[in-house]
């Protein structure tokens, strides 16, 4: 049980021009080869990296805050969805369905099926308290972290 004012974030699929996701995705669109991991269907709770540093930052100065918040955009997007904008940034196309088996192959049969699954996340009591994301659209947070 969460102490007053103590936050607890619960951070969403960070994209960042180092590591994760984006790191991950990069080989394949560039190969001309990316495409929707497992069904495209499920939900990504993405979230800028500079929006998470401001958004803890914010956490700190809110007092409201206290317990779990969610560190998502507002605007969670499917996997097929985010993967379009990925190969739109990028200039490549987006048809590559990855299998979740050939997935489970790669991450593991765990993470996989927790891509495959997916999550829906919003940020409700950030934006009750005030919080405004300077990324909000996955495709100007593809350009800005792909650039």
């Amino acid at each position: 049980m969460p102490t007053p004012f103590e936050a607890i974030a619960r951070i969403g699929v960070v994209l960042g021009p180092d590591g994760g996701m984006v790191q991950r995705m990069r080989g394949p669109f560039k190969a001309f080869i990316g495409g929707p991991l497992a069904s495209g269907k499920q939900m990504v709770s993405w979230v800028h990296w500079k929006d998470v540093v401001r958004a803890m930052v914010f956490a700190l100065d809110t007092k409201a805050l206290s317990g779990p918040f969610n560190v998502t955009a507002p605007r969670p997007v499917t996997m097929s969805e985010l993967s379009h904008a990925f190969g739109r940034v990028l200039g490549r196309p987006s048809f590559m369905r990855v299998p979740e088996a050939a997935l489970a192959a790669v991450v593991g049969k765990d993470l996989a099926r927790l891509i495959a699954t997916g999550q829906r996340a919003v940020p409700r009591r950030l934006l009750h308290e005030g919080f405004r994301f300077d990324f909000d659209d996955v495709v100007a947070a593809l350009r800005d972290v792909l650039s």
